[in-house]
């Protein structure tokens, strides 16, 4: 009696040790090294998920370990084995089998893989599994397996306790001053005059054209308004896109990240306009919670104090839906470790994370859903001021979370969101036109970068007193590099020192422009990513030099680049 009781603790232990490994995985090191490797794109701190998700670990570590020891010796071993071979797979999915994965969740279209990468990598799972099974069936004592599994909780806990050891304070505690541009005049514009943009995410003249195709009275309430379809985003990425479209500064290749931030917003052209700006006091709001896609790892206070009227230093009081968040945090583990097949389940898009935290008061209206719910609760009001540009920056297509009014839907489609994010800028139009002040304002409607097969971002724009039945196109070949210039223009300040606006161009002008997009390749080197702590996801920008129309640019894409200039480190 007594030796069958030690035996069926012994058991207990093994499974309870084999299960601990995976939940350990999964719930426990799984989410913190998720965190700690992108805790700078995190709106919210370590304690604010990982208590609850040692609970949930540990809860299904005890009661699966006492149940799978409990069963017969045969079934005992089986199914240790079986969670034994799944905890190892996915221990080698994550080491070898994830390169270059995307895990931050900016992917419309989520995970995708081939038919027969998906075919080898479950095989590689099959072959693991079978071969604990067959290992446990072989080996008489149950301990080998344990041995096994105790090693695997052994390496991951070193490393564990390092990233909790190396992180730095803001990964534990939110900071007593907190600089960063506050949503405080979000839907505030000046009585006067105004230029307002609207940069929606990835929004490409494709989505564009195929949200006209699907609804063609999405585009009416832009009548007054003339489409240029002939732009360039010039680079890929709201790093660097966001950061040149308002410093106009080039990206320096030979430069890192912060080293380029650095230049950029202190650039002669740059420090022209916005000392323009102040002396002729106008207000600059820049609405972007992406601070770090403007200044990289400087410190923000150093680059954008005296540019954006709306950057301050008080302190964020914030509201945390934890269980939320853990459950986001806990599908984003479950992506990085299931096998390819399985992962476009779990693909956590940016708001399963993000829209468990609030900023309480100030907080900027980033997701096309949330930006609507804000109007339509406040719409826009007047304060008495001489000009103001305002930018709203909003998710736009780069996710497909919204329906076709731009109400939060968790499976829209790619139409349906482009579609809403016409009818939620719609509506804040309406708005101005309730408050007169439409008629004489300057308004684009642009996007940082294209989608991957449609990298022309769309461009509209209303100038004052601009009026007609139709919206007309206009075919000039214009940039991302005249926007600056263009903004300039509509405060009524001198562009020159700045450069060329989208009015120095005319239909059939040839223009050589030159798009860059984001690469791997391997005969370059890897290199860090610009916050120290990881590897980059990319190596190269790949350069596309063309003159002439997007289907000019098309042809050259993936095949045909005209030059590659290797990272010194990355942002993403």
């Amino acid at each position: 009696m007594k030796e069958s009781i030690v035996r069926i603790l012994k058991q207990i232990g093994i499974s309870t040790l084999i299960c601990f490994l995976f939940t350990f995985m999964l719930f426990i090191f799984g989410p913190t090294e998720i965190f700690f490797a992108n805790h700078t794109e995190f709106e919210f701190v370590y304690s604010n998920f990982a208590p609850k998700l040692v609970i949930y670990g540990i809860v299904l570590t005890v009661l699966p370990g006492i149940f799978i020891g409990l069963l017969p010796n045969i079934a005992n071993k089986i199914i240790n084995a079986i969670v034994l071979g799944f905890s190892i797979a996915g221990y080698i999915q994550i080491m070898f089998m994830n390169k270059h994965l995307d895990l931050m969740g900016l992917n419309a279209d989520g995970y995708h893989t081939t038919t027969l990468a998906g075919i080898i990598n479950i095989s590689i799972w099959v072959v693991i599994i079978a071969g604990c099974i067959f290992l446990a069936v072989k080996v008489q004592k149950n301990q080998v397996l344990a041995y096994i599994a105790g090693a695997l909780v052994l390496i991951q806990a070193v490393a564990m306790i390092s990233l909790l050891a190396t992180g730095t304070q803001d990964c534990y505690e939110y900071p007593e001053t907190e600089y960063h541009l506050s949503g405080d005049e979000q839907f505030i514009l000046s009585s006067n005059k105004n230029t307002v943009v609207f940069v929606l995410d990835c929004f490409s003249n494709v989505n564009l054209n195929n949200a006209i195709a699907a609804a063609p009275d999405c585009i009416a309430p832009f009548h007054d308004f003339t489409r240029y379809d002939n732009g360039d985003c010039v680079y890929y990425g709201t790093f660097p896109s966001l950061t040149h479209m308002f410093t106009h500064d080039k990206y320096d290749f030979t430069l890192t990240v912060n080293d380029w931030t650095k230049r950029a917003w202190t650039s002669d052209s740059c420090n022209y306009f916005y000392d323009e700006l102040q002396k002729n006091n106008i207000s600059f709001n820049m609405h972007t919670p992406l601070i770090s896609h403007l200044t990289g790892g400087n410190a923000p206070e150093e680059l954008l104090s005296g540019k954006f009227t709306n950057f301050n230093s008080a302190s964020l009081e914030r509201e945390v839906n934890e269980p939320l968040l853990s459950k986001g945090m806990l599908k984003m583990s479950a992506y990085r470790m299931l096998p390819n097949y399985f992962k476009n389940k779990f693909y956590a898009q940016a708001s399963d994370y993000n829209d468990a935290v609030h900023v309480i008061d100030d907080s900027i209206m980033h997701e096309n859903y949330d930006f609507i719910n804000a109007l339509e609760e406040k719409g826009l009001s007047v304060k008495d001021c001489p000009g103001m540009i305002s930018v709203n920056h909003l998710m736009g297509t780069h996710v497909y979370q919204n329906d076709e009014l731009g109400y939060y839907k968790d499976d829209a489609t790619a139409d349906e969101t482009s579609i809403g994010c016409l009818n939620v800028v719609s509506e804040y139009l309406d708005e101005m036109k309730r408050l007169n002040i439409y008629d004489n304002a300057t308004i684009i409607i642009t996007a940082d970068h294209g989608s991957e097969y449609g990298q022309v971002p769309i461009f509209l724009i209303k100038q004052p007193g601009e009026t007609h039945d139709d919206m007309p196109i206009n075919t000039a070949p214009i940039s991302h590099m005249d926007l600056l210039g263009t903004l300039a223009a509509s405060m009524g300040i001198d562009s020159t020192p700045i450069g060329t606006t989208i009015y120095d161009f005319n239909p059939g002008d040839l223009r050589e422009r030159t798009f860059y997009l984001r690469d791997n390749m391997d005969e370059y080197p890897r290199v860090p990513c610009y916050t120290g702590d990881k590897e980059g996801g990319s190596n190269v920008f790949v350069a596309y030099t063309y003159t002439g129309t997007e289907q000019d640019l098309l042809a050259l894409l993936f095949d045909y680049y005209t030059d590659v200039y290797p990272m010194v480190d990355c942002y993403y």
